[in-house]
C-alpha cells in the first residue's frame, strides 16, 4: 500500500481566465493563429499531464492523485482511490467553470476539506500542489489574497491552521505555484521552508506562458516520483520533415522511473528556474540505438532492474517507435556517456501492451571475477589468529538458541525487567589473549539468566574438546583431569543441538537438572540429587562398557557411545564447577558422584595393567631399574631422596678389608688370616672390625626444606608486575599473555602449565623451581 499522496488544489477564480502569452512565429501570419489560451485550460492541461507521467511510469502500484477545485464549494474532481482513471478526471473538469467571485476563502476551505478527510489521514506524508492566481500587484512573498480588494492572508499559516486536524500525518510539503499575468519583475522563489514540525513549503512563481505551467508541472512529477528522460538517438526511420526533407534517423524522448541503477543524479539546477527546460537536464540520459531484433539474445546478460516508460510527446515517431516494440521486437541500446565492453546495455520490451525499460549489469561478471581474485588471495595470507571454520547454523541450533536465550529475557512490560549484573564474556571463551585481557576490564552488563544459560552451553562446549585437547577415549586420565585441559584452546563445537541428539530419558534427566540450577528459587535438593544420580550411574556405565542403554537418539557404534558418555560426564563435571557457586549443594554433590563412579573404573583399569607389567616384569629388572634411575640422578636430588627414605641406602652392607690385617695364600688357594694381637679390641672377634653408622637424618633439616612465607608466588609476582607498568599497558598485556599462553587457563591454582611436546599438547606438572613446601 502507498505511504504518500498528492493533491492538487486549483484556484477556482475568475482571474483563471485570463489569457496567456505563446513564442510567435515569424513564418506564420498572425491573422492564421489561434486566439490565446487562458490559464485556466494550462491548468488542465497540466494536471492531466502531471497524472498521465506518474501512472505511466509506474511499474507496480500506480500513486494516488486526488484533485480539488476550490470553487464555490471544494470540489473533488478525483479522489486517491481513482488512480488511473483519467477519462473521469477529464469528464469531471468538463463540469467545472470558475466564474464567479465568492467573499469566503476558497484555498483556506479546500485546504480544510483535504486535511480532514479520513482518506488522506490513512497517508504518513502528503505533497500538496497549490495552484494560485495573482490578483494584486503588491502580493510579496508568502502573502495570497482571495480576491482583489480583499485582505492578504500568510500562505504559510493557512496551511498550518489545516493540518491541525491531520494529527495522524506525519509530513506535509507543499508546492505554491503562483501565476503572474507578466513576465518580468517576478517575486524571488523560495525553496523548502520549514514552517513547523514536518510542515515544509516551496514558492514557484510562474511567467504569463502558455508553456511555463505545464513545463512546471513536468518537472515536479520527476522530482516527486524520480523519473528520468531517455533520450534515445539515432533511431532509422523515413521521416518527413516540415521542410519537406527526408530524415533518416529520429530522436525519441521517454520518461522512466529510474530509481535503481540508470541515474543517480536526483539533482536540480537551482540556477535556472522550475519552468525552465533545462531545470531538470541532470536527469536526462542519452542512449543510442543499437539494433532491433524479434528474438531475445541469449548473451543479453544479467537484468539489474526494469523500469515502465512512456511518452514525452505523443507525436509520430514515438507512436512508430512505440508500436514496434508492442508488436513483438526487441529494442537493444547503449548508454552514449558511459564506457561499456558490451554492445548494449539497456533493451525495450513489451509486456502486456506496456513498453518496460531492462537496464542491464554489464559490470557484474567483472566485480565477481575480481571478487573470486580476492577472496583466493586472503586464503593464502595467514591470518594472526587462525580459527577453524565457523560451525553451521542449523533450524534445530536457532531453536535451541530461542528456547534458552530470547524466550526467557522477552519482557513484554518495562516493569518485568530484571536487574543486571556485570559478566566477563571472555571467562569461558577461547578469544584472542590480547583482546581478552585488555576487555577484561570492562564490565558488560547482562542479566542473571543470560549469564547461567551462557554458562551451560559453554560446559557443554567445551567437553566435546578443543583444538589443543581433543576428548578420545583412549585417554585413561581422570575426568577432572580432562574438564581442566579442555579450558585451553579453541572449542570444536558450538554447544548447541546436543541436547536434541540424546536419548529421551537422558535429555528430560539434564533438562530437570538445567531447570534446577537456573531456576532464581532453591530447589529440592533430594529430587535434583536423585537425577544426578541417574544421569551419572548411566555414563558411567556406558562408559565402563558394563551398560548397553543408548546415550543418542540415534544408532551409534559402542566406541562412539562411549566417547560420548564420556564428553557428557566431562560437561556435567564442567557445570559442577561453574555453577558451584551459585548452587554449591547441588554441585559438591555432582563433582563427587562424578569422582567417585569414575575413579574406580580407572583404578580397576590402572592395576589391571600394573598386574600385567609385573607378571612380565622379573624382580632383578626392577632393581636393576631402579639402580639405573638413581645413577641418572642430580646431586640434590640424590640427597634428597636420601632425606626422604631415610639411611637405607647410605648404610647398605659394603665388603671392606681391614689394612691391618695380613691375608696369606696357602696352597689349595686358601689363606690362613693372622691378626696383630696389638690391634685387638675388647671383647671383639679377630678380623671383625665393626662399621660405625651414620648419624641419624631425619632429626636435620636441610636448607631445601626450610619453612619459607606463606604466600611466596604473590611476594615473588608483586615486584614483577610493577615493572610491567600499570594494567592495560602494552608491555602488562604483552607478558600477561605470554604467561597465559604458557600456563593455560585452569579452574584452580593446580600447579599444572600448558606445554606442547611429542606434537600435542599436554598440561604437565610445574618444573623444580629450587625449594620446596615444608612438611608440617
Amino acid at each position: 500500500m502507498s505511504t504518500s499522496l498528492t493533491a492538487i488544489i486549483l484556484d477556482g477564480h475568475p482571474a483563471a481566465f485570463g489569457p496567456t502569452t505563446r513564442d510567435h512565429d515569424p513564418s506564420i501570419d498572425r491573422t492564421q493563429l489561434l486566439p490565446p489560451i487562458p490559464w485556466w485550460t494550462c491548468m488542465v492541461d497540466s494536471t492531466l499531464e502531471f497524472c498521465r507521467i506518474g501512472w505511466d511510469t509506474a511499474s507496480t502500484e500506480l500513486p494516488k492523485i486526488a484533485v480539488i477545485a476550490a470553487g464555490e464549494t471544494p470540489r473533488y474532481l478525483m479522489t486517491p482511490g481513482q488512480a488511473g482513471q483519467a477519462d473521469k478526471l477529464v469528464e469531471e473538469f468538463k463540469q467545472v467553470q470558475p466564474r464567479q467571485v465568492y467573499t469566503y476563502d476558497r484555498i483556506q476551505a479546500a485546504l480544510n476539506t483535504l486535511l480532514s478527510d479520513r482518506q488522506t489521514q490513512s497517508f504518513q506524508s502528503v505533497r500538496i500542489i497549490l495552484v494560485l492566481v495573482s490578483k494584486n500587484a503588491n502580493e510579496s512573498k508568502y502573502s495570497h489574497y482571495n480576491n482583489e480588494d480583499s485582505k492578504w492572508r500568510d500562505v504559510r499559516a493557512m496551511v498550518h491552521t489545516a493540518s491541525q486536524a491531520a494529527n495522524h500525518i506525519e509530513s506535509i510539503h507543499t508546492d505554491v505555484l503562483r501565476l503572474f499575468p507578466r513576465q518580468d519583475n517576478l517575486l524571488p522563489a523560495v525553496n523548502q521552508v520549514s514552517y513547523a514540525a514536518g510542515g515544509t513549503l516551496s514558492i514557484h512563481n510562474i511567467p504569463n506562458h502558455q508553456d511555463a505551467l505545464k513545463s512546471t508541472m513536468c518537472h515536479l512529477a520527476q522530482l516527486y516520483y524520480n523519473i528520468d528522460v531517455l533520450r534515445i538517438s539515432n533511431i532509422p526511420m523515413n521521416v518527413r520533415r516540415p521542410d519537406g526533407s527526408a530524415a533518416m534517423t529520429q530522436t525519441v524522448d521517454l520518461y522512466a522511473q529510474c530509481a535503481d541503477g540508470c541515474n543517480q543524479d536526483n539533482r536540480a539546477d537551482t540556477n535556472v528556474p522550475i519552468y525552465d527546460p533545462r531545470y531538470l537536464q541532470s536527469k536526462v540520459i542519452q542512449l543510442g540505438y543499437v539494433k532491433r531484433s524479434k528474438r531475445v539474445a541469449h548473451d543479453m546478460g544479467w537484468c539489474t532492474c526494469r523500469h515502465s516508460v512512456g511518452p514525452v510527446i505523443d507525436d509520430g515517431p514515438t507512436k512508430a517507435y512505440l508500436g514496434t516494440m508492442r508488436n513483438g521486437s526487441v529494442s537493444y541500446l547503449v548508454h552514449l556517456e558511459k564506457k561499456s565492453k558490451k554492445e548494449w546495455t539497456h533493451t525495450l520490451l513489451a509486456d502486456h501492451d506496456k513498453v518496460f525499460l531492462h537496464v542491464l549489469n554489464d559490470r557484474l561478471e567483472d566485480e565477481l571475477a575480481e571478487k573470486m581474485q580476492a577472496a583466493i588471495a586472503k586464503t593464502k595470507v595467514k591470518p594472526e589468529y587462525p580459527v577453524g571454520p565457523l560451525p553451521m547454523v542449523t533450524p534445530d541450533k536457532v531453536q535451541e538458541f530461542l528456547q534458552s536465550f530470547v524466550h526467557p529475557n522477552a519482557n513484554t512490560n518495562i516493569s518485568h525487567l530484571t536487574p543486571t549484573n556485570t559478566y566477563n564474556p571472555f571467562e569461558y571463551s577461547a578469544a584472542t589473549p590480547l583482546l581478552a585481557l585488555s576487555t577484561s576490564n570492562q564490565a558488560t552488563p547482562t542479566t542473571f539468566n543470560i549469564e547461567h544459560a551462557t554458562k551451560w552451553h559453554t560446559c557443554f562446549r567445551d567437553c566435546m574438546g578443543t583444538d589443543k585437547f581433543p576428548v578420545t577415549l583412549a585417554d585413561n586420565r581422570p575426568i577432572c583431569d580432562l574438564a581442566a585441559d579442555v579450558c585451553n584452546g579453541s572449542p570444536l563445537h558450538s554447544g548447541f543441538s546436543l541436547s536434541g541428539m540424546l536419548s529421551v530419558p537422558l535429555g528430560a534427566s539434564l533438562a530437570k537438572i538445567k531447570s534446577a540450577l537456573l531456576a532464581s528459587e532453591v530447589p529440592n535438593l533430594k529430587a535434583v540429587t536423585a537425577e544426578v544420580d541417574i544421569v551419572v550411574n548411566h555414563l558411567s556405565l556406558v562408559l565402563s562398557g558394563k551398560s548397553t542403554k543408548p546415550v543418542c537418539s540415534v544408532k551409534m557404534f559402542k566406541e562412539d557411545s562411549q566417547l560420548m558418555a564420556k564428553r557428557l560426564l566431562i560437561g556435567l563435571y564442567l557445570v559442577g564447577i561453574r555453577f558451584f557457586t551459585f548452587r554449591s549443594a547441588i554441585c559438591d554433590y555432582m563433582l563427587q558422584t562424578i569422582n567417585d563412579k569414575t575413579t574406580t573404573r580407572v583404578e580397576e583399569e590402572s592395576s589391571s595393567s600394573n598386574n600385567e607389567s609385573k607378571e612380565s616384569t622379573s624382580v632383578i629388572d626392577s632393581a636393576w631399574n631402579q639402580a639405573k634411575k638413581f645413577e641418572g640422578m642430580t646431586v640434590r636430588e640424590q640427597e634428597d631422596s636420601r632425606y626422604t627414605l631415610g639411611t637405607g641406602i647410605a648404610t647398605a652392607p659394603v665388603k671392606e678389608e681391614n689394612p691391618m690385617v695380613r691375608q696369606r695364600r696357602g696352597r689349595g688357594g686358601r689363606g690362613n688370616v693372622s691378626v696383630n694381637p696389638n690391634f685387638r679390641r675388647d671383647g671383639g672377634d679377630v678380623g671383625v672390625v665393626n662399621r660405625k653408622r651414620q648419624a641419624d637424618a631425619s632429626v636435620a633439616v636441610p636448607y631445601l626444606l626450610a619453612e619459607v612465607a606463606n604466600d611466596p608466588p604473590r611476594q615473588i609476582q608483586q615486584p614483577q608486575q610493577e615493572q610491567f607498568g600499570p594494567p592495560n599497558s602494552l608491555l602488562h598485556l604483552y607478558w600477561t599473555v605470554d604467561k597465559q599462553l604458557r600456563e593455560g587457563k585452569r579452574a584452580g591454582d593446580d600447579g599444572k602449565v600448558l606445554v606442547f611436546r611429542n606434537n600435542k599438547w599436554q598440561r604437565i606438572q610445574k618444573e623444580f623451581d629450587g625449594r620446596m613446601p615444608h612438611k608440617k
